[in-house]
């Protein structure tokens, strides 16, 4: 019975140091980007909220990703929790990617301290081609009336089209 309890409280113990990689889409087309985000749990550290800029944090490793995909953009952020007075410190890496090639790639396994990630497996087709010469994305505007008087209300409808 005490073994019980106590296997119990190690598996809601929350583990730190774990890290996690998460694509938002795992099927896109050759020209259409997917975002890469990358989870680590911070090890409790003594620092203030206000000290989170001046934070000396490891980037992750990326491996090998550069060679399958270019990296157009790069983000950081933090995310604070308390529970129970007891506080949890995430950090996210966000990457914007573009493949650079079609087929099944590989996000290679992500390192960043001495964890790493699972390799994630991404499909990319290539882009269809279209009979028609009208734009695959284009905005049209539209007044709810012909005129208007001085300091009248008008509405604006403006539509997004794409194929």
């Amino acid at each position: 019975m005490l073994l019980t309890l106590m296997l119990a409280l190690v598996a809601i113990t929350p583990s730190h140091g774990e890290l996690k990689a998460s694509v938002d889409r795992a099927d896109l087309q050759k020209d259409e980007t997917l975002r890469l985000t990358v989870e680590a749990l911070l090890d409790d550290a003594p620092f203030s909220l206000f000290d989170l800029n001046t934070l000396k944090v490891p980037q992750p490793e990326l491996g090998t990703l550069e060679e399958t995909f270019e990296i157009l953009t790069q983000d950081q952020r933090y995310a604070i929790q308390f529970t129970n007075n007891v506080s949890q410190t995430r950090i996210y890496w966000e990457y914007t990617l573009i493949p650079k090639t079609t087929g099944t790639l590989v996000i290679p396994p992500i390192r960043w301290r001495d964890q790493s990630t699972s390799p994630l497996t991404i499909q990319v087709t290539d882009t269809p081609t279209t009979a028609t010469d009208t734009p695959p994305v284009f905005i049209e505007a539209e007044w709810d009336a012909p005129t208007a008087l001085p300091g009248e209300q008008r509405l604006l409808q403006v539509r997004l089209l794409f194929r």
